[in-house]
């Protein structure tokens, strides 16, 4: 296990610590075994584990690379310096591999790893699909609100949208893993949706 992933809480807290691979267990359980309402909308970019410490974030896609679940591993904030050029804080290759292993170690069968924006982030494919009902929910958000053909629709019409409660309902229907961050579940002006840090 690549231990830059690890959180630990201090030892003087008396609580359990909190590792990657309690982490990953519990949004494997959400990935495969929750069951989701009908009324439900995954946003395509599925559910977001923040680590911190490590300037990560694991994410449980239901229909990623492939049309297969994915288990994406993005570096958190980028720090780009005072250019545009390489990142000063990429993700080494090691990282992916790392979770990969991690991941097969506690039983994922693993089908590839697509490296999606180098040194950014790794999708890493797994053989097992999603849980039926949470594959729907995020062919719900794909195909868009049946009202207004959509996924903005819930902006007002200043911004090009409708007020629609489609996606708002849809998302606060979603069980979410306990450790989703909803702050991570924005939309964001960066197309693969990382955040950027600049200097």
């Amino acid at each position: 296990m690549n231990t830059s992933l690890s959180l630990a809480r201090p030892a003087d807290t008396g609580e359990a610590p909190c590792t990657t691979t309690a982490q990953l267990a519990e949004g494997l359980h959400w990935l495969y075994d929750t069951v989701q309402p009908g009324t439900a909308i995954v946003p395509a970019r599925g559910a977001a584990t923040v680590i911190a410490a490590a300037n990560r974030i694991i994410r449980w896609v239901p229909l990623g690379w492939g049309w297969t679940a994915n288990v994406v591993l993005e570096v958190a904030h980028i720090d780009w310096g005072l250019g545009m050029g390489s990142p000063l804080n990429p993700m080494p290759s090691s990282e992916a591999i790392s979770l990969a292993v991690e991941l097969h170690r506690i039983g994922v069968d693993i089908a590839d790893i697509a490296c999606t924006t180098r040194c950014l982030s790794a999708a890493i494919m797994l053989r097992r699909p999603a849980h039926p009902t949470l594959c729907a929910a995020a062919r719900r958000y794909m195909q868009g609100c049946p009202s207004h053909h959509s996924r903005i629709c819930d902006r007002p019409p200043a911004r090009g949208g409708h007020n629609c409660r489609w996606l708002p309902d849809g998302q606060r229907a979603i069980t979410w893993p306990s450790h989703h961050d909803p702050a991570r579940q924005r939309h964001s002006l960066c197309p693969n949706g990382i955040e950027v840090a600049q200097q």
